[in-house]
């Protein structure tokens, strides 16, 4: 409401005026009379423009207060939706950002002791070698026209996702980490973080290898794998 003040020196300016032509017109013969046309007729262009002038100031009132008004809901939405984002590790959403996974990474292993800090470049080069599984599978599917198969790409989301759960833990670790303990617990719970990883990472070679074969066989290593979609049950009923 406040910002509707903005409309009142050009709402009044405009009824004075409409007054006031009002008023020179009423009293038009007694004006002319008295006064002389001259006079008259400066009276009515002072009222005219006045009147102008009010709607103007009328116009840019309510234009400024509605862009005001809009501007508070949306700064208003924006502290909304930032007060109800999920927190940076949070799992609300049932998926993890793989920026967000590396850009952690990097900020939780700063200045962590060296028998620590040697555990970053492993978890990197996880990452990159999924990445890597994902970009050739991909390829593969497309340059071979089998889209039809991107149940696989699914496959290999899920255990990349599951990945990033299992360095979520590691980060929750290292936020913990209490330098006056002894370090080899969480020298210990890195290395099973990094162990199954290296699971995940090996579901992921074979099934990029089981893909790579029934492609190249047209889908008749069926007998051997089953069907694509039993080949990443199987493997998805492994995946820990």
């Amino acid at each position: 409401m406040k910002h509707w003040k903005k409309i009142l020196p050009g709402l009044s300016l405009a009824v004075i005026a409409l007054l006031g032509r009002s008023l020179l017109r009423a009293n038009h013969d007694n004006i002319l009379v008295y006064s002389g046309a001259g006079t008259y007729r400066i009276l009515l262009s002072a009222s005219g423009i006045a009147l102008l002038l009010g709607g103007g100031l009328l116009g840019y009132g309510i234009i400024s207060a509605v862009l005001k008004q809009r501007s508070e809901h949306a700064a208003a939405a924006a502290r909304q939706k930032e007060a109800h984002k999920p927190a940076p590790l949070s799992a609300a959403e049932g998926r993890f950002e793989e920026s967000e996974i590396r850009s952690r990474l990097l900020s939780l292993f700063s200045g962590v002791p060296s028998k620590v800090m040697s555990y970053l470049e492993a978890y990197q080069a996880q990452l990159d070698r999924m990445n890597a599984y994902q970009a050739r599978l991909s390829q593969l599917l497309e340059q071979n026209g089998a889209q039809d198969l991107g149940e696989a790409e699914s496959f290999l989301d899920r255990v990349e996702q599951n990945m990033f759960g299992t360095l979520r833990r590691v980060f929750n670790l290292l936020m913990m980490y209490d330098e006056t303990q002894p370090i080899q617990p969480l020298l210990d719970q890195l290395a099973d973080a990094q162990a199954h990883n290296d699971r995940a990472l090996d579901q992921a070679s074979r099934l990029c290898a089981a893909m790579t074969d029934y492609v190249n066989n047209q889908g008749a290593t069926a007998d051997v794998y089953g069907s694509v979609e039993q080949f990443i049950q199987i493997l998805q009923e492994e995946l820990v």
